[in-house]
């Protein structure tokens, strides 16, 4: 249901109040939800799931299951994904710097700036995999041609667009698959990239996101004991 700040984008699908789970806009299995605020105002931004370790167990399992068929997909193809997300991030840029700029609180002008930084992390990893210089672009990636691995992908409330699109960008330029976990102040930076990336044809399950609020603490601690387990990779 379209909220009052929903109504005022231009592109409203762009503000997407639900997880990203291969390729499906899902609700919680338990269908709670939790509330996300205009940071300025107080007001109900809007809503999100409330994802539990089953939720997230099914978005590890579709990242799994994609891995192959996308770690096999040759360069240029990923290169062609990479592009399409950052010029459909960098078109959309008044939108989605009013998502930004409202569940973070930040002034729209440095929203903005923040998008075009997000796009530039898509488009400078597609250059670099042109040059097949893509392995070095995070300690945790050294290896990652040779390693391709689910990663599971952690963002922080500040710059939650930024570094949410440097760590997905970096996953699949390396021909990883991804699940991210956002920051439950800030959820719908990473729905952003999720929709960008339905747009540009992406196959299903080589990105998913979980949000939560009630279940931080236990997804968060299913995904790094996951990473420990050598099962995902933690970014």
């Amino acid at each position: 249901m379209d909220t009052a700040f929903a109504t005022a984008l231009t592109d409203r699908e762009l503000f997407a109040q639900k997880a990203y789970v291969n390729g499906q806009w899902v609700s919680s299995s338990s269908q709670a939800k939790f509330e996300v605020r205009d940071k300025t105002t107080d007001a109900v931004m809007g809503t999100c799931p409330d994802m539990n370790t089953d939720d997230l167990d099914d978005a590890i399992q579709a990242a799994t299951t994609a891995l192959p068929e996308w770690s096999a997909l040759g360069s240029s193809s990923r290169v062609r994904f990479l592009q399409k997300i950052s010029l459909s991030m960098l078109s959309n840029r008044a939108d989605i710097g009013q998502i930004v700029a409202t569940e973070t609180g930040k002034p729209v002008a440095e929203a903005e700036a923040e998008v075009a930084f997000a796009a530039s992390f898509f488009d400078s990893l597609a250059e670099k995999i042109t040059r097949e210089d893509v392995i070095g672009q995070s300690d945790n990636l050294e290896k990652a041609e040779d390693t391709v691995i689910v990663c599971a992908v952690v963002v922080p409330r500040e710059l939650s667009l930024a570094i949410g699109a440097r760590k997905v960008a970096i996953a699949l330029a390396a021909g990883s698959t991804a699940v991210v976990l956002p920051d439950a102040r800030a959820p719908f930076s990473s729905n952003v990239v999720a929709v960008l990336s339905e747009r540009a044809g992406l196959p299903k399950g080589v990105l998913n996101v979980v949000s939560t609020l009630g279940n931080t603490e236990q997804l968060s601690l299913a995904l790094y004991g996951s990473a420990t387990l050598g099962q995902i990779l933690l970014l």
